[in-house]
């Protein structure tokens, strides 16, 4: 069951996504948050409640999933599969301005990748990124991302990073393994 799952790594437990879950996440959705992404933080709650009622109904179908990010400190930020179904599920994540630098981001990715992987069995990864985001491009890299090609979209530069899944799939699954209730 999808609700029960829990995805562990050495610092951080990624969740699937809960409508208690939505406050925090939009709190700590601000401007210098996402400006290396390709979405506004939204204007309100109510503006906020039709995109996480869309990840409720995209993780209970199966075709995206998005992801809480815990520490033992709570909240750090969110994750997302999308779809999973093909053989180049896109993912992306985002921690909250308070954790960055921690190395948090590569912590989540590796940990979800290695689950997608093992779980649906595709041929690759996509990662997009601005351009000017090197955090996030290290990222990528770090995975084993090898840049696809570069895109212009709404007048930003993005790198779409290609990353094999058959490297993730052959990762210690302890390490970053799903826990029972799968």
């Amino acid at each position: 069951m999808i609700s029960n799952l829990r995805i562990a790594s050495a610092r951080l437990v990624l969740r699937p996504f809960h409508r208690r879950d939505a406050a925090q996440a939009l709190r700590c959705m601000t401007p210098a948050l996402t400006r290396h992404l390709d979405w506004a933080p939204p204007t309100s709650a109510e503006a906020f409640r039709g995109e996480w009622q869309r990840w409720l109904a995209g993780n209970a179908g199966g075709s995206d999933r998005v992801f809480t990010i815990l520490d033992a400190r709570g909240f750090v930020g969110l994750a997302g599969l999308y779809a999973t179904s093909t053989p180049t599920p896109e993912f992306g994540l985002w921690i909250r301005e308070q954790r960055q630098g921690r190395g948090y981001g590569g912590e989540a990715a590796a940990s979800l990748l290695v689950w997608a992987a093992q779980r649906w069995r595709p041929q690759r990864f996509v990662c997009v990124v601005a351009s000017e985001n090197h955090a996030s491009r290290r990222i990528a890299v770090r995975l084993g991302g090898r840049l696809g090609f570069v895109r212009r979209v709404s007048g930003r530069l993005q790198l779409v990073y290609l990353v094999p899944a058959a490297a993730c799939a052959r990762a210690d699954g302890d390490a970053h393994g799903a826990r029972p209730g799968e």
